[in-house]
C-alpha cells in the first residue's frame, strides 16, 4: 500500500489550543501520521497519505469529529515551506556567498555560492576557521573583529575576499549560530565605482572652442581607447584631471573604479602603505583588518597619479616596478597580488629637468610619458575665455541659488586681456567672487585679479582715502582669497608644494589643506 504527503489547512473556532488538540485526537484515531503541524496564522498539518483513503470521506469524518472545524483545504505548502522555499531562491541568486555555522564554528548550511566556496584544494572546508585559514586562529578573535579579509587560492589564481561576520543571539543573549557573507572584493569596488559613477566627466564637460584646445580634446579622445601610459602636461590650472576622468570614460575600462591620487598630498611616512596597502598587524596603529592600497582600488579600471612630479624619490623605484611586473606586495604581507589598472599621471613640472637633477627617475619618466598630451593654458586658446566666463557664472550662480548675472563690456575686457597664471582654476575663483560683490551686474571693479592692490591699496588721491568702505562684506572669503593668492605665487615660483611651503613659513601639510579648501 502506496502512501505519500499531503498538507491540510483547517479553519475554525477562535479557541486556537482547543481546536489543534481536537484536530490532532482526530487525525489519530482515523490512523494517519502527523508529519508536522503549525499554528501560525491558520492550523496546517503535514501528513501522510494512504493513497487508499478518499480524501471526502477525510473531510467528512474530520467535520463530524470536531464540530469546530469550519471548513478543511488541501494546499501545496505549509507557511515555513514556503518562507524557506523563497529563502533559498532568494540565497542562491545572490552574488555573494552565505555560510552558517554553529556555536563552535562548525559549517551547516550554505547557498551555491557558499557551496563553491567551500570545496577547497584538499576536499570540503568545515570549519570557518579552515575557511579563513591564517587570518582566524581563533574563533573568538574572528567573531570579535567581524570584518576579515582573506585569499582563496585555487587553480594557480588567487581571489581576495572579504568576510563579514555576524554573531545570532537567543533571548538570553547567548550565541547559538554564526551567519557569515563573504564578498568578493573585486565586487565590493565596482559597486563603489557604480555609486561614485555621477561624479565622472566626459569630453562633453570640458568647455571650448578654440582651435588649441579641440585639438587636445580630439588627441585625448583618439588615444582613450588603448591601454598605453598617457600624461598629461600643462600649468597649474588647466584641467588635467578633468581630461584623465574624460579618458577614463572614453576608455574601454570605463565600467571599472577611477582612483585619483594627489602624489603631493601624502605625508612621506604614509605614501608607501596607501599606494601599496598593508596587512594587519603589519606596524603599530595598522588597521585590524588590514587595508587596500590604491593600486588594488584600481584594479580592472584607472589610476590616476596627478602632480607626479612631487612623489617621493624613495616611491619611484616601488611604483616602476609595480608598473613593469604588474604585481605589488602589501606591507607585511607574504604574497604578491596582481594588479590590471592603466595608469594616467599630470604634472605641471619640468620632469625633463628634473631628471637631470637626479630628482626624477628616467626609467619611470619613460614608463609614464609614452603618450603626452600638453592641455594649453587658458590665454593661448582665443575666445574660449569670453565663453568660460558665462559657462561658469552660470554654474556659479546656479550652485548659489542666485538669478544668472551679466557682465559688463568692461569688466569682459579686463578678463580677456589678463594673463591668467592659475588657469581655468583662477578664473572661476575670481568670477565666484564677483558674483558675490556685484549688484546685479558684474562690473570692472568686481573683478579683482590683483590681490596685492586689494590688500595694500595705492593711497594716490585724496578721493581714495576717504571712500566709504561698504558693508556688509564677507571678510572671511576676502582673507581666504587673499591667501591663497600668495599660495598660488609661491607654488608658481617654486614649483614644487614642499619648497612652496617652506617659503611660505608653514608646513608642507597645512599648505596641501589649504589648497584643497580653496578647491572646494
Amino acid at each position: 500500500m502506496s502512501s505519500r504527503i499531503r498538507r491540510i489547512k483547517i479553519n475554525g473556532t477562535p479557541n486556537r489550543m482547543g481546536l489543534i488538540f481536537l484536530v490532532l485526537k482526530a487525525i489519530a484515531d482515523y490512523g494517519i501520521n502527523i508529519v508536522t503541524m503549525e499554528s501560525d496564522p491558520y492550523i496546517c498539518c503535514k501528513i501522510e497519505w494512504d493513497d487508499s483513503l478518499s480524501e471526502e470521506d477525510f473531510v467528512h469524518f474530520m467535520q463530524q469529529r470536531v464540530p469546530e472545524i469550519e471548513s478543511i483545504s488541501y494546499i501545496d505548502l505549509m507557511e515555513y515551506e514556503r518562507i524557506e522555499v523563497e529563502l533559498s531562491t532568494l540565497l542562491n541568486n545572490i552574488d555573494d556567498a552565505i555560510i552558517q555555522t554553529d556555536a563552535k564554528g562548525n559549517i551547516v548550511s550554505y547557498n551555491n555560492k557558499g557551496k563553491t566556496l567551500l570545496e577547497g584544494k584538499n576536499g570540503r572546508i568545515s570549519t570557518l576557521q579552515e575557511l579563513l585559514n591564517e587570518n582566524c586562529p581563533q574563533l573568538e578573535k574572528c567573531i570579535n573583529e567581524s570584518n576579515i579579509e582573506f585569499v582563496d587560492e585555487r587553480n594557480n589564481k588567487q581571489k581576495r575576499l572579504f568576510a563579514h561576520l555576524n554573531p545570532i543571539k537567543n533571548e538570553q543573549n547567548i550565541v547559538t549560530s554564526h551567519l557569515i557573507i563573504v564578498k568578493e572584493l573585486e565586487n565590493i569596488r565596482n559597486l563603489i565605482n557604480t555609486i561614485m559613477r555621477p561624479s565622472m566627466v566626459t569630453f562633453d564637460s570640458i568647455q571650448g572652442e578654440s582651435l588649441a584646445i579641440r585639438q587636445t580634446i580630439d588627441l585625448a579622445k583618439s588615444v582613450s581607447k588603448s591601454e598605453a601610459s598617457v600624461m598629461l602636461r600643462g600649468e597649474s590650472g588647466t584641467g588635467k584631471e578633468l581630461f584623465a576622468r574624460a579618458i577614463h570614460m572614453e576608455s574601454l575600462r570605463a565600467k571599472g573604479p577611477f582612483v585619483a591620487v594627489n602624489c603631493a598630498s601624502i605625508p612621506e611616512s604614509l605614501i608607501e602603505s596607501e599606494f601599496f596597502g598593508y596587512e594587519k598587524g603589519s606596524f603599530t596603529g595598522a588597521n585590524s583588518s588590514g587595508k587596500q592600497g590604491y593600486f588594488e582600488q584600481a584594479t580592472g579600471g584607472t589610476f590616476f597619479l596627478d602632480e607626479i612630479g612631487e612623489l617621493a624619490p624613495h616611491l619611484q623605484p616601488k611604483l616602476l616596478r609595480a608598473l613593469q611586473e604588474k604585481k605589488i606586495r602589501r606591507i607585511g604581507g607574504k604574497q604578491e597580488i596582481d594588479i590590471d589598472v592603466r595608469v594616467l599621471s599630470a604634472t605641471n613640472r619640468d620632469l625633463e629637468e628634473m631628471i637631470r637633477d637626479k630628482s626624477f627617475r628616467e626609467d619611470l619618466y619613460y614608463r609614464l610619458n609614452i603618450i603626452p598630451i600638453f592641455i594649453p593654458p587658458l590665454r593661448d586658446r582665443e575666445g574660449d575665455i569670453e565663453r568660460m566666463t558665462y559657462y561658469l557664472i552660470s554654474d556659479i550662480c546656479r550652485n548659489s541659488n542666485r538669478p544668472e548675472m551679466p557682465v559688463s563690456q568692461e569688466a569682459m575686457d579686463k578678463l580677456i586681456n589678463f594673463d591668467w597664471p592659475g588657469n581655468v582654476r583662477e578664473l572661476n575663483n575670481v568670477l565666484e567672487r564677483a558674483v558675490f560683490v556685484a549688484e546685479g551686474i558684474i562690473q570692472e571693479k568686481d573683478i579683482i585679479l590683483d590681490y596685492h592692490q586689494l590688500m595694500y591699496p595705492k593711497k594716490s588721491n585724496s578721493h581714495n582715502k576717504n571712500k566709504k568702505t561698504e558693508f556688509p562684506m564677507d571678510l572671511p572669503k576676502i582673507i581666504k582669497d587673499l591667501e591663497y593668492g600668495y599660495i598660488e605665487k609661491a607654488i608658481k615660483e617654486f614649483r614644487s608644494y614642499r619648497k612652496a611651503a617652506a617659503n611660505l613659513k608653514i608646513s608642507h601639510t597645512s599648505l596641501i589643506n589649504k589648497v584643497n579648501q580653496h578647491k572646494k
